[in-house]
C-alpha cells in the first residue's frame, strides 16, 4: 500500500506552489519511506521566517532576503519518525536519499505529461554544496 501524506502534513503544505505539493505526493506514493512535512516546512510568514533565520537554521531573514518558503517555491521534507536530538545517521541518510530519487522521477514523468509548465526546474538541498547543506529542503525554480 502506498504511503501518503497525513492531515498534519497537508496542512503543512497549504499554501505551497500546486506542481511541488504535487509532485511530493506521487514521490511519497512510489516511495519505501513513509515521509512527513516538519514544523515550517511550507509556507512561512515574515516572522517565522526571522525567527527561523535568528536561530541560525536559514540564511534568509525573511525581510531583506526572501526564503523560497515564504513565496510558496520550497517545502522541506523528512522521513517520520526522524528525531533531531538523536538521529539515526544511516537510516536518515538512506530515506533522503530514497526519498530524492523518487522526487526527481515524480518531477520527470509530470514534465513528460505536460504538467511543468517549460523553464521550471525541481532542486533539492541535498545536492548544494560538497556537503548537500539542506537535505530535507525542495524547491522550484522558474526561468
Amino acid at each position: 500500500m502506498p504511503y501518503m501524506f497525513a492531515g498534519r502534513s497537508l496542512l503543512r503544505m497549504q499554501g505551497v506552489h500546486p506542481i511541488l505539493t504535487q509532485c511530493a505526493t506521487e514521490a511519497l506514493e512510489r516511495s519505501h519511506y513513509d515521509m512527513t512535512i516538519p514544523w515550517m516546512g511550507g509556507c512561512r510568514t515574515p516572522e517565522q521566517q526571522k525567527e527561523i533565520f535568528d536561530r541560525g537554521a536559514s540564511k534568509a531573514d525573511g525581510v531583506e532576503k526572501i526564503s523560497n518558503h515564504q513565496t510558496g517555491m520550497a517545502l522541506d521534507i523528512e522521513p517520520v519518525g526522524y528525531n533531531a536530538k538523536e538521529p539515526d545517521r544511516k537510516y536518515l541518510a538512506s530515506a533522503r536519499n530514497h526519498f530524492a530519487q523518487q522526487m526527481f522521477n515524480a518531477f520527470a514523468d509530470m514534465k513528460a505529461r505536460g504538467n511543468v509548465p517549460a523553464g521550471m526546474s525541481l532542486h533539492w538541498g541535498g545536492l548544494w554544496g560538497s556537503t548537500g547543506w539542506d537535505k530535507p529542503h525542495w524547491e522550484l525554480r522558474e526561468q
